[in-house]
């Protein structure tokens, strides 16, 4: 190229220069391009059984239409085309249903992700018109407005607003902030009044315990994940699909002719069942038989993924879980169907939605569900239900000053194959239960193992949606929240349990039972984040003040597993002064730490110690032999959580006995007695994050808290 030539001029030039060198060596330039097809033909042919030909030195393949059978021919590098045209691959997508409904699935997500979008701008512009004009704008006054701004007013879509009044109604709640979680009563969901346990009351018999009479109760527990009719029970099953993988060494897959074979034998066993069980009552018969609802289910589902080498909040876990449950849900459907051809459909087939839904009877009117399995998962050996391992490592207390490391079997054997196992390790693992932040694991092992606490909660609510999309009643599922979790965080996943179709939500912040943010707690942080309140320190030492001669005074009947406690409470005209303690039999041991209790108690009160502080501090201190009788039914955990049950039922009703002393000045009770008691309604401080009956660290898993130490449920 030279100076004076442009760029365009070389090319021009160049291109010139090499067109003229292949006219007068064409020959040449041919056959080194044939000699070069002809070996790429030879290893063509070599490589796969079509038929491989060259048409003007290029390699073509010879394939048949997987549509409409004719022959077409393509170039080598697009040999895995199966159609001879884009007609015929249409025409084969859309005749499967399955790759219709996927299609379909994916229009829908892709116009439900668009319209939230157009929702979220036409009540904000609705809010503005408002705002500015200090009432709502009318429909032809907010139309104009979003033609202005560019957004679509368009109402009565699928995915849109019905009607403008659908459009006004979802404004007033539109991002609106929790401010506070409050009780709400008893709703109508539960068929009678529960205490802080879920237990609900059905009958009483007398009996006696250490010579002393008694009252024993007949309690169910009220569950969540299993809609009832009146009188109906639960017959519920779950398969360990740990056990249901073959194969080894990275090659393991999920065997489902062994759980096809599993889920038909559970659909059988269940069904005899309900014809061997006793029934208590002739009602509960006939509804269980009418309907003969079972509710299988699954667990070690967080097992199965780590053999599979699947990290659980994963999209590909979200896809084993749609796979799993669709597959569980389809046979034990077919397996009621062959039910319901040897022995007939339920008694009430004919009165149900099925006849209208399809021609096959079926044996059982639900067959589905994801219960609890805290108990049975851990004499199976396996992980509980759907949720994620809670910990990796943690101690077990076996003795008052013996401990054990414990590890999940699946981590440990995986840690010692790969020869990084040590006690060490596993003591500084069980810290958190956790190897997110530990040094020295493998990033494949820290991406497949991990915790509840590792995941974040929008991923434990999709995988809650992806099995409840086929389950017949609901999915027991636990969303971990960390402790510095906000209200705004709770609101987004109950409103997001809602729009991905779940039938109900259980979430639970970590540390948020030894909080007690609902009673004494206070919202004191900028990011809205839950805090406990702070008691203001009291330096020096508190003299007890001296003791009047006359009290007013009340005496509290307490049921323990000791016997009855007698709680007298008296005050003077600065509130509670002193508390004494006396057991319905005199002298043992029982007898003995009452009075210590009345007397510490009394010291606490005297020296100036609020009430809500001495019943924060003996609240859930329990025994061995817990009991239920205090106040409304409650549980009482020991005598220390009896007195402190006793004294909050005092402050609830101090106004009542004594019009008029708890306004004195100077005196804490008022704000004390205004303050709403958890006693018989939410029981927070029962946990502390420890287990009541070995000391270990208790799980929130399926709603509800668990030991894997000692097998303690709260229950």
């Amino acid at each position: 190229m030279t100076k004076e030539e442009t760029d365009e001029e070389f090319r021009t030039r160049h291109s010139a220069s090499v067109k003229s060198a292949m006219t007068r060596n064409r020959g040449e330039f041919m056959e080194a391009i044939h000699e070069r097809a002809v070996r790429k033909l030879e290893e063509c042919r070599a490589a796969t059984d079509l038929r491989c030909f060259l048409d003007n030195n290029v390699v073509m393949v010879e394939r048949s239409c997987e549509h409409c059978g004719a022959s077409y021919a393509v170039t080598w590098n697009r040999r895995e085309q199966s159609f001879c045209s884009h007609s015929c691959c249409m025409s084969r997508h859309n005749a499967e249903a399955g790759i219709r409904e996927r299609i379909a699935d994916s229009v829908r997500e892709a116009y439900a992700y668009r319209s939230e979008e157009t929702w979220r701008r036409q009540i904000q512009c609705l809010l503005d018109m408002k705002f500015e004009n200090g009432r709502f704008p009318l429909k032809k006054e907010w139309e104009g407005r979003c033609a202005v701004e560019g957004i679509s007013k368009r109402l009565g879509t699928a995915f849109g607003f019905s009607t403008y009044e659908a459009l006004k109604n979802a404004s007033q709640t539109y991002n609106h902030r929790v401010s506070a979680v409050v009780p709400d009563g008893i709703e109508d969901v539960y068929n009678g009044t529960v205490d802080e346990f879920h237990n609900f009351y059905i009958g009483e018999f007398t009996g006696e315990f250490n010579g002393d009479p008694c009252n024993n109760y007949i309690n169910v527990i009220q569950c969540g994940e299993q809609p009832l009719l009146p009188y109906e029970s639960c017959n519920l099953g779950s398969i360990n699909l740990a056990n249901m993988i073959s194969g080894e060494n990275g090659g393991t897959r999920i065997d489902y002719e062994k759980l096809k074979t599993t889920i038909h034998d559970a659909v059988r066993f269940l069904d005899n069942v309900i014809d061997m069980n006793n029934y208590p009552l002739n009602e509960i018969r006939q509804m269980t038989m009418g309907n003969r609802k079972i509710g299988l289910g699954v667990m070690g589902f967080a097992d199965m993924l780590i053999r599979l080498g699947i990290p659980y909040d994963s999209d590909e876990a979200l896809a084993v879980g749609q796979e799993i449950m669709s597959f569980l849900h389809e046979e034990s459907v077919a397996a009621s169907s062959l039910l319901a051809r040897e022995r007939g459909a339920f008694p009430n087939y004919g009165i149900s939605v099925y006849p209208e839904r399809q021609n096959v009877p079926l044996r059982n009117a639900t067959t589905t569900t994801i219960a609890p399995t805290g108990t049975i998962s851990i004499i199976a050996g396996c992980s509980s239900g759907i949720e994620p391992i809670f910990a990796l490592s943690f101690i077990r207390n076996v003795m008052d000053n013996d401990h054990l490391i414990e590890a999940n079997p699946l981590f440990e054997a995986e840690m010692r194959r790969r020869g990084i196992y040590s006690v060490e390790k596993m003591k500084e693992i069980s810290q958190t239960g956790s190897v997110r932040h530990v040094d020295g694991i493998p990033d494949d092992v820290r991406r497949v193992f991990v915790t509840a606490h590792d995941i974040s909660p929008e991923a434990h609510l999709r995988m809650q949606a992806a099995f409840q999309k086929f389950v017949d009643n609901a999915v027991s599922k636990t969303v971990n929240f960390p402790s510095e979790a906000t209200r705004e965080d709770i609101r987004k996943v109950f409103v997001l349990a809602y729009r991905l179709g779940c039938k109900g939500v259980t979430v639970y912040r970590d540390r948020s039972r030894d909080e007690q943010v609902l009673n004494i707690g206070e919202v004191n942080r900028k990011d809205g984040a839950f805090a406990p309140a702070e008691i203001p320190a009291q330096p020096g030492f508190a003299s007890p003040r001296p003791r009047p001669d006359t009290l007013l005074g009340v005496t509290k009947e307490m049921k323990t597993s000791c016997g009855k406690l007698y709680v007298t409470i008296n005050r003077d005209q600065q509130g509670i002064f002193e508390i004494f303690n006396q057991m319905g039999k005199a002298g043992g041991c029982a007898a003995s730490q009452s009075e210590a209790i009345g007397r510490l108690v009394s010291l606490a009160l005297r020296s100036g110690v609020q009430p809500d502080q001495i019943i924060k501090q003996l609240k859930g201190i329990s025994c061995h032999l817990p009991t239920w009788g205090g106040n409304g039914g409650g549980k009482i955990l020991s005598c220390a959580d009896a007195v402190s049950k006793a004294i909050e039922w005092y402050m609830e009703n101090v106004d009542a006995m004594f019009p008029g002393l708890s306004a004195q000045s100077g005196n804490p009770v008022a704000a004390v007695a205004a303050k709403p008691s958890s006693f018989g309604s939410n029981d927070k401080e029962i946990a502390r994050g420890a287990c009541p009956d070995c000391g270990s660290q208790v799980e929130m898993q399926e709603g509800c808290l668990k030991c894997r130490s000692c097998g303690f449920s709260e229950c």
